[in-house]
């Protein structure tokens, strides 16, 4: 059912003329208002970037490269229907491999984060606590015989992460620096495979939405020392947008546990492996809201979402099952994506198991409350009157950034950057002494003005 790729002569007839217009764009952009972070500033340096007489230079050809890919991406839009497939079909192919054996069943599994980088790599990365790559998980996604694989590393560019700066090791990569112009185009070509998946299953509407449920099952890898073996992670935003259908959470995680046991999964313990549904940002193995982008769209090329029959799946897998039950972990997914297919065939049979919402929000509460408490809040004179400095993690559950309002209990207040030493002391949430009368004996109750 898959889209006949491209000619391959096809493609190299257009490639040179695709080079001319990089090049001539690349000459129009202006390189005097190129602004690079402050190497001498810890908190955006932290141990991101390597020391490198050439960080400077190395991130201004950075910069230059990701604005040309966003004006190479307005410009696409003026080409013939043919030419616009051809440059979709090579960079489909550049980031993508991907297998579809089973063509009846609704889902497919993704491995963004699978591939090793080289050593030199791998060495910095070991060197500085970065995470270069998810063992293991390629191995299980490519087991399921139905799944898309980035080819690349996590250094090269993290399709869960979006960030409008260097966020990855500078010269020593394969590419120079990691920057939002990799994103940008990784992202670009993921998301033109799935339209085209979806296209040859014949399940789009007019509008570009999914029109009965599908799985898009993404594979990460997790330590074991932290959390349970498996973790869905299915955190939901303040606005209700959540990467997967509430009620579809836990009768995934029922499916799991049913699939663990009838295998022998078990933990380094030798005990059976354990599942936990993860529901509200900010908590580990919260999930990314890169997959929420794909159900409901962002502002990146103009891209609205697949809509909520959409339904993508984050599984964090602990590395004690990841090595020693691939073929199982795999085949489980399998089983899953086959008995949802079945059971699932339109939106209205979501309905079936209306009653997982109850467990949802349970679930939610809990997690929220054990989140925000009143053992993470602080109180210093340090802080601005008029401000609250909130961590990434209430940020995310109250969908606001630094320098937005909020009202924290019903009062206004200006939302500042935590900082590291109210974290090394557990604090999330920290404000000025004269509002310590805002929460005393009070559940906290953070609202986006």
């Amino acid at each position: 059912m898959m889209s006949k790729k491209i000619e391959p002569q096809k493609i190299m007839e257009n490639t040179n003329g695709r080079f001319a217009e990089v090049r001539k764009c690349r000459e129009e952009i202006s390189h005097g208002d190129i602004k690079t972070p402050d190497i001498t500033d810890p908190d955006k340096i932290s141990k991101k970037y390597p020391s490198s007489e050439n960080f400077k230079s190395d991130m201004e050809s950075a910069e230059i490269r990701r604005r040309v890919s966003e004006v190479m991406f307005i410009r696409d839009q003026e080409l013939s229907q043919e030419d616009k497939k051809g440059i979709i079909e090579r960079q489909i192919n550049k980031h993508f491999s991907m297998e579809f054996s089973s063509k009846e069943v609704m889902g497919h599994v993704q491995m963004p984060h699978g591939v090793k980088p080289n050593l030199t790599i791998q060495e910095w990365c070991k060197q500085n606590n970065v995470t270069d790559y998810d063992e293991q998980t390629s191995e299980i996604g490519k087991a399921t015989g139905n799944y898309i694989a980035y080819k690349f590393s996590r250094s090269r560019a993290d399709l869960n992460n979006l960030s409008e700066d260097v966020s990855r090791p500078s010269h020593v990569t394969e590419s120079s620096v990691f920057t939002k112009e990799y994103n940008l185009n990784a992202l670009k070509a993921q998301r033109d495979l799935m339209l085209r998946v979806f296209e040859d299953k014949q399940i789009m509407d007019e509008d570009g939405k999914l029109t009965k449920p599908y799985m898009d099952v993404h594979i990460h890898g997790k330590v074991d020392t932290r959390g349970s073996d498996f973790e869905i992670a299915a955190a939901m935003k303040a606005s209700g947008q959540a990467p997967i259908d509430e009620r579809l959470v836990f009768w995934i995680s029922d499916r799991l546990k049913v699939k663990i046991q009838e295998k022998g999964i078990r933990n380094s313990k030798g005990e059976v492996a354990s599942v936990n549904v993860v529901t509200v940002n900010g908590s580990p193995y919260c999930g990314t809201y890169a997959l929420t982008r794909l159900r409901y769209g962002d502002e990146l090329f103009d891209f609205h979402g697949f809509g909520e029959m959409l339904q993508c799946l984050q599984l964090e897998c602990g590395k004690f099952v990841r090595y020693n039950h691939t073929n199982d972990i795999a085949q489980a997914i399998n089983e899953i994506i086959a008995e949802f297919t079945k059971e699932f065939q339109n939106k209205e049979d979501l309905q079936k198991i209306d009653s997982n919402k109850k467990r949802f929000e349970q679930k939610y509460g809990e997690e929220y409350n054990n989140f925000i408490n009143p053992g993470v809040i602080g109180f210093s004179d340090a802080v601005d009157t008029g401000s609250v400095l909130l961590s990434n993690g209430v940020r995310d559950i109250a969908e606001v950034n630094v320098g937005e309002t909020v009202l924290v209990n019903g009062l206004e207040l200006k939302v500042g950057h935590m900082k590291q030493e109210y974290l090394k002391l557990g604090k999330k949430i920290m404000l000025h002494n004269s509002n310590e009368v805002l929460v005393a004996g009070k559940e906290i109750d953070i609202k986006k003005k």
